[in-house]
């Protein structure tokens, strides 16, 4: 009779405590802001970034614009341009200057009321792919729909650590109120080549040349024919970039990734603007008309 009492008033004890509510306060150190640049720059496009202020963990999440800040290019210790805002939002190359490949540039950022901050990255060389093949319907996917085939080659430069981002994407064009509007849409695709990191992001690859320096290579992808749809123009772009943006764009990636999963573990962003946050980073681009 006892042994029953005890359980019962054992039951009773962890139902009341299961509707107890315990409200914890933390006092969240005050925030300072600090400047936030972003400019992944590319030796076909005209010097351009974006600069914002950092917020508080409570401080929602559209950031926070800086219209006033002073954002200049530095090459070899001699400042070579000055970008200006624009309407958008982006401070751009009015003289329309680009990054020339295999030179090394600082952009340096100052604004009323923030630390300056600063960057450092190089422009790569293009890597320019050959044996463009593309097959159509040259294998069923595992839901019954058929895949097409998009391969090419290219030598990897020798003795260096090259890191490599391919992409593909459509371009689309039509009328609308008497004006031609261009549409470009990124292309999924998968590949069985374990050197390829297709999980981080949607639409692209990540690699590096850890196995393969100096050598040729070749990339197969494949992707649902039902995905090109009937666009005007498909791409595929084979991007030579640095470090930075290498870790800069697998961070990204798997932060989006995690951003749709509960149970993702925290993806720290990777950043290379002292004292501040964000990143300046370069690539060189070549695109490639899928046959």
């Amino acid at each position: 009779m006892m042994n029953s009492r005890l359980l019962f008033c054992w039951i009773w004890l962890s139902i009341s405590c299961l509707g107890c509510e315990k409200v914890i306060s933390i006092d969240l150190p005050e925030h300072e802001p600090v400047l936030v640049v972003n400019a992944l720059f590319s030796t076909d496009s005209v010097w351009q970034a974006r600069v914002t202020a950092s917020q508080a963990i409570d401080g929602g999440s559209e950031a926070k614009p800086v219209t006033d800040a002073t954002v200049v290019i530095w090459e070899n210790g001699l400042p070579i341009d000055t970008l200006v805002h624009d309407s958008a939002d982006y401070y751009v190359s009015i003289g329309g200057r680009k990054p020339v490949a295999d030179h090394s540039y600082t952009l340096r950022a100052s604004a009323p009321g923030f630390a300056a901050v600063q960057g450092s990255d190089r422009a790569p060389r293009v890597v320019i792919p050959s044996n463009l093949v593309y097959r159509d319907s040259v294998a069923v996917a595992t839901n019954g729909q058929y895949e097409g085939e998009f391969s090419f080659a290219f030598r990897d430069w020798v003795g260096e650590r090259n890191y490599y981002l391919l992409d593909i994407y459509q371009v689309f064009r039509f009328v609308w109120d008497n004006r031609i509007i261009t549409q470009v849409n990124s292309v999924n695709f998968t590949s069985s080549d374990p050197i390829l990191d297709t999980k981080t992001s949607t639409g692209q690859a990540l690699f590096d040349d850890t196995t393969f320096d100096g050598q040729w290579h070749t990339v197969k992808v494949q992707f649902p024919n039902h995905q090109l749809g009937s666009p005007d123009t498909v791409y595929a772009r084979l991007s030579v970039v640095t470090e930075p943006f290498f870790r800069y764009t697998q961070a990204m990636g798997k932060y989006w990734n995690a951003s749709f999963d509960p149970f993702a573990e925290p993806v720290r962003l990777y950043s290379n603007m002292t004292a501040g946050m964000g990143v300046f980073a370069g690539r060189a681009s070549y695109r490639m008309l899928v046959p």
